[in-house]
């Protein structure tokens, strides 16, 4: 598959999802709106605490992005007040990347949390995992290369033979696939498959890649097509000190 036809599958998947951003500075709210846009979803921005809570109020959202810092008041406490009315996902964007703050976030209500600087490829990848673990995100069959990948039913086809995977081997491969040649260092795995709060550490994400790998090498040999790894076949590669990145697959 052609990286255009990727992209069309993933914005297409995304499609139906409504992101409400709350953020004051013009820059990031506008770099943020257009990448989310440009990703298939609908986006729009509030300036201040208040009025994202009006917002909120007047409109039905799948996912809200929250600045902690607002000219107007806390995002902390517009977290707290958003969370008396509405049950949607809730992902902090902010400059505070102190664990205190992180833990306030998301003893407040929050779903994730991502300090600026953020890689737009990871911001992306956290909001679709928020719309799947909430139900609104599609399941549909995603091609990568030559395999097909289903969510629904959690395996993995190539050809006439298929694999089942767990639900975070799934989420881990489309983690990988989501962005061509990405590289995902661990803790990055870690937030957007495990979350946050997961009792979970890097020895988790090196073992469900062991497993996935093992798999995927497995079904490659079901279908007839062991050994070195086909032109379309997906294969994770270690980048020893770095993280994880996906080969073997034409977008």
């Amino acid at each position: 598959m052609r990286r255009s036809n990727a992209w069309a599958e993933a914005r297409r998947l995304a499609h139906a999802a409504r992101v409400l951003l709350v953020e004051d500075d013009p820059a990031v709210g506008d770099a943020v709106t257009a990448l989310l846009k440009a990703n298939g979803f609908a986006a729009d921005l509030a300036p201040t605490g208040r009025d994202g809570l009006r917002r909120l109020d007047a409109a039905e959202y799948d996912l809200c992005v929250l600045d902690i810092v607002l000219p107007d008041t806390s995002g902390l406490d517009v977290l707290r007040e958003l969370r008396r009315y509405h049950r949607l996902p809730v992902l902090l964007l902010t400059a505070r990347g102190g664990s205190q703050h992180k833990v306030l976030g998301l003893e407040a209500g929050a779903d994730d949390y991502l300090v600026k600087p953020f890689d737009p490829a990871e911001l992306v990848a956290r909001l679709r995992a928020l719309l799947r673990r909430s139900g609104k995100l599609a399941t549909e069959p995603v091609h990568l290369g030559r395999c097909v990948l289903d969510p629904a039913t959690r395996t993995l086809g190539l050809g006439q033979a298929s694999v089942a995977l767990t639900q975070r081997e799934v989420e881990l491969l489309e983690r990988l696939a989501s962005v061509p040649g990405k590289v995902w260092t661990r803790s990055q795995l870690l937030a957007a498959v495990w979350g946050y709060d997961a009792d979970v550490d890097d020895r988790t994400v090196d073992s469900t890649v062991k497993r996935l790998r093992r798999k995927i090498e497995g079904l490659a040999a079901d279908a007839g097509e062991e050994g070195a790894p086909s032109a379309g076949v997906p294969a994770i590669r270690t980048l020893y000190g770095v993280g994880y990145r996906l080969e073997g697959v034409r977008w």
